[in-house]
């Protein structure tokens, strides 16, 4: 008898559900990575990531990039309607300048406000990260893009 209560008592706890009251709840708001590869005969390269902060209606920017000119401000810009290689038909967000340091990297983190929306994107949704040099005043060229993908990597250029 004492044996058939034990298994029942058992049965009984692992039929009730686990619950661990300090469990932090999942990241909801999509994120999208690019692999930034060098433009215009540059040789950047670097990660960036974008995370729609949909609670908050909010955009995120990080980007990391090496291979930089020196000591020279930058403009980074999110495009849409097209891949790195071919121009971005929309301008997504309002671009952001930085400085490069002394060994060409620099690190750039930013909200911007507005979550990026698929209506935002239109029909082709592809979104891509572009780094510009000014050099010449007057004269702007891209030195590296990025073709922006869900996380996890699902090789899907529609991560939202």
């Amino acid at each position: 008898m004492k044996r058939i209560v034990l298994v029942a008592l058992v049965a009984l706890i692992m039929a009730l559900p686990i619950s661990t009251g300090s469990a932090t709840p999942a990241n909801l708001d999509p994120v999208g990575r690019a692999l930034l590869g060098p433009s215009g005969g540059s040789s950047v390269s670097g990660t960036a990531f974008l995370t729609r902060r949909l609670s908050t209606n909010e955009t995120h920017v990080i980007l990391r990039a090496t291979g930089l000119p020196a000591l020279r401000t930058l403009t980074w810009r999110v495009y849409t309607g097209a891949q790195c290689g071919v121009a971005g038909a929309k301008r997504l967000a309002p671009s952001g300048t930085f400085e490069a340091t002394k060994l060409g990297l620099a690190m750039v983190s930013t909200t911007l406000p507005g979550a990026i929306s698929a209506s935002d994107a239109g029909p082709d949704a592809y979104i891509t990260l572009r780094i510009f040099d000014q050099g010449i005043v007057g004269f702007e060229r891209e030195i590296a893009c990025g073709n922006f993908v869900d996380q996890p990597d699902t090789f899907s250029q529609h991560w939202w």
